[in-house]
């Protein structure tokens, strides 16, 4: 596909484009995307490549391997993000001059942290939109990294982090304490001699292969870990799920998660291993928050104040 050297001005067509695009992309392809665009494949198909000759890219392979996304592709994705994330928040910009409690909430969540029992966010989001009914909300979940680099660049509002390390462009606001402990499955060497009444030390549980996730932690909790002999890195919290419960290897993991009874894991010398991770609510380090944004903000850290 010949490339544009012109500069792209973005006109509300290119806007729709740019919306079904990222639906075709969400969906992972565009027989997919069907149901939710309310139009036919041959429709979809050719809005596609509409978007694809005004951006004078090849944004995606479709055919019979499947739909896969280019490396152009990849990119655009997130410039996507960004241009309507920007258009959503001049409208919401606009209602806070005129002081209206209406708009959309971009948060973000780490898999394993926004179902924990103990995590308020989901009581204050309840309590929010009870509160502000015109506003709402998107949750996206995601790796770590990739949240971060949302928050940062605006695709993003705020997010729910594990507090593995701090970065001076954001500001922290911690919302509880996620309890973290070691855990193995029903077949492994460990779990079998705890069940044959061996009495297990510290040493003896070190021998065995760890799964890391691959997150920079805080250096007292990375010290311990390097004591395990070494496992495969996996950031994939439901890959280590499946590995930990085939009984393959050992790893550290929120409690609420690993005590699934459907699982059968079993959690190793707690009071030797099991440790407290700070959950906090992310946000850009910035004087100019929209009204929304900034209303949210303070509204979550007046809940916990009450809570606690």
């Amino acid at each position: 596909m010949a490339q544009r050297t012109t500069k792209l001005n973005v006109t509300n067509g290119d806007l729709r484009l740019a919306r079904i695009f990222l639906k075709i992309v969400e969906n992972g392809g565009i027989s997919a995307s069907e149901e939710e665009l309310g139009v036919n494949k041959s429709t979809i198909s050719r809005h596609l490549a509409d978007f694809e000759t005004r951006l004078g890219l090849t944004l995606c392979e479709r055919g019979r391997s499947g739909f896969r996304l280019t490396l152009d592709g990849e990119r655009v994705v997130e410039f996507v993000e960004r241009l309507l994330a920007s258009v959503d928040d001049f409208s919401t910009n606009i209602s806070g001059l005129n002081e209206a409690a209406e708009g959309h909430l971009r948060i973000g969540a780490m898999d394993s942290c926004i179902n924990d029992p103990d995590n308020p966010t989901k009581q204050h989001l309840y309590n929010f939109k009870k509160s502000h009914p015109n506003v709402n909300f998107s949750l996206k979940i995601g790796k770590i990294t990739k949240l971060e680099r949302a928050v940062m660049d605006g695709r993003l509002h705020a997010a729910i982090l594990p507090l593995y390390w701090q970065n001076d462009s954001f500001d922290y606001f911690e919302l509880y304490q996620e309890r973290v402990g070691l855990f193995a499955g029903q077949k492994h060497a460990v779990t079998q001699a705890k069940r044959n009444g061996q009495k297990l030390t510290v040493d003896d549980v070190y021998q065995h292969p760890l799964i890391s996730r691959g997150s920079r932690e805080p250096p007292s909790i990375r010290s311990r870990k390097a004591k395990f002999a070494i496992g495969p890195t996996v950031p994939d919290g439901e890959a280590i799920m499946a590995l930990v419960t085939c009984g393959l290897y050992l790893s550290f993991m929120p409690t609420y998660a690993a005590m699934d009874s459907s699982r059968g894991l079993v959690e190793i010398l707690p009071d030797k291993f099991a440790y407290k991770m700070p959950v906090c609510l992310v946000s850009k380090k910035t004087h100019q928050h929209s009204t929304l944004v900034q209303r949210f903000l303070e509204f979550v850290a007046q809940g916990i104040e009450k809570s606690s």
